[in-house]
């Protein structure tokens, strides 16, 4: 019998595995998802009656050849020269999400 990893264990995102792998007290809150949606993260500050402002996106940049990570409010953008620049790197692009 194959031994269960961490994420059939608790189940959940990478986040959520590893605050309920860490002992860390939170709430999931969950909504069903309209694809047709614009933004996932708009859509989550309106499903939970939250000011866009106030739920923020992860997201992962390749900045010279290296993975780097931004959080940015649901309703702003992230400005990749600037990112860059803040790592000490000269160009960032999204990454691959592969």
């Amino acid at each position: 019998m194959a031994k269960k990893t961490k994420k059939q264990q608790y189940g959940g995102t990478p986040a959520t595995v590893a605050l309920t792998a860490a002992g860390v007290d939170h709430t999931v809150h969950s909504y069903d998802h309209d694809p047709s949606h614009p933004s996932y993260g708009e859509e989550a500050a309106e499903a939970m009656g939250v000011s866009p402002e106030r739920v923020f996106k992860t997201l992962v940049a390749d900045v010279d050849g290296s993975l780097t990570v931004a959080v940015v409010p649901v309703a702003g953008s992230l400005d990749l020269k600037a990112l860059a620049s803040a790592v000490g790197g000269k160009r960032a692009a999204m990454a691959d999400p592969a």
